[in-house]
């Protein structure tokens, strides 16, 4: 079977689309808002430090599903969805209990994830091995003299909950179970897998295209992933945001739950839009 190729023009931009990605935006700059004050806070323990700093990467990936949203990319954000899953699991899980203890221990992560960046590059020729020893000495005396500086305060890193080699030692599954966030495994974290693997799901858009004999490259505009899309940016940035007050004590619990129902009627009003239902 022959197939036609070709890089298509941007299609007209849905205005249900438009609208929802409208009311995320608002839902983005109201939690920044919102959030400021926090900034602001004493940071020189690992919780405070590692809470906020991973708030400001949540805020960073919401604003990169947003441009690729618009620009008729939403299918290819899935993965920056689950980034903002994960990313929402670990700030609640280290506000909930003893978060300098598993500040630390998120922090020391890098020690393993470095050293095997490290020897990646040496394998494929990219580095030195003497060399990428020499900066591995170099990082490793700035880790010992930053434990040595917590220790002298009291606080050691928390011990790992499991064996699976993640930070915690806990699968992304149980890690999501533990702080009372299954639902998102399910609705979320599963879903957008198969984008990151490129699984037979993942590309099931490519093979709609193949069976109709014409491949396009370009902007798209689907209609379901990107309800799921949002949906999982906004549960996410929310539930981080809440957590985040009530750790610095901001008292803007009350502000955040009315954001949370303003987005909630935004996705409700998109899902009975034409988008969602004619699924483009």
């Amino acid at each position: 079977m022959s197939v036609g190729v070709q890089r298509t023009p941007a299609p007209e931009f849905p205005i249900d689309q438009s609208n929802l990605l409208n009311s995320f935006d608002l839902l983005l700059q109201r939690a920044v808002g919102l959030a400021a004050e926090a900034g602001g806070k004493p940071r020189r323990s690992p919780g405070p430090f590692i809470i906020f700093a991973i708030f400001v990467r949540l805020v960073q990936l919401a604003r990169s599903i947003q441009a690729m949203a618009r620009s008729g990319y939403a299918n290819e954000a899935q993965p920056h969805a689950r980034a903002m899953v994960n990313a929402a699991v670990n700030l609640i899980f280290i506000a909930d209990a003893e978060s300098d203890a598993r500040g630390l221990l998120f922090a020391s992560f890098s020690q393993k994830r470095r050293a095997r960046r490290a020897e990646s590059l040496v394998k494929q020729g990219f580095l030195d091995r003497k060399r990428a020893e020499e900066l591995e000495v170099a990082e490793i005396k700035k880790d010992e003299e930053a434990l040595k500086h917590q220790e002298e305060s009291g606080v050691k890193p928390a011990a790992k909950l499991g064996s699976a080699n993640t930070w915690t030692g806990l699968s992304d599954q149980d890690l999501m179970k533990l702080v009372g966030r299954s639902d998102w495994y399910d609705i979320y974290y599963v879903p957008f897998s198969d984008a990151v693997h490129a699984n037979i799901v993942g590309v099931q858009q490519e093979i709609i295209q193949l069976s109709r004999g014409q491949i396009s490259y370009g902007p798209r505009y689907p209609g379901r992933v990107l309800l799921l899309v949002v949906m999982a940016a906004a549960d996410a940035l929310s539930e981080a945001l809440l957590n985040l007050t009530k750790y610095f004590g901001l008292n803007k619990e009350k502000e955040i739950e009315g954001l949370k129902a303003d987005i909630h009627s935004a996705l409700k009003t998109y899902a009975a839009g034409t988008s969602f239902q004619q699924n483009v």
